[in-house]
């Protein structure tokens, strides 16, 4: 799988979301925003009002997932 932005927030998220081994009642999940300068902003300001507005559309999603210019995302790698 080619390592883009959302495939590297996605493995974030799943180690997260896996928890310490063996403690089922500590699940904790993980939402993530991402942007890109080139793509959505010219500046920081409007990078992080880019990357934090997706931020709350993954969590408006259902939370543990992530949200990149597109539809909010759970990857499921194959095998």
């Amino acid at each position: 799988m080619p390592r883009t932005p959302l495939t590297l927030g996605e493995r974030m998220r799943r180690r997260i979301a896996g928890g310490p081994a063996g403690e089922e009642d500590a699940r904790v999940t993980v939402s993530i925003g991402i942007a890109s300068c080139s793509r959505d902003a010219t500046d920081y300001d409007a990078l992080f009002e880019v990357a934090d507005k997706r931020l709350y559309q993954a969590k408006a999603a259902g939370r543990n997932c992530i949200v990149g210019s597109g539809k909010p995302v759970r990857l499921v790698q194959a095998g």
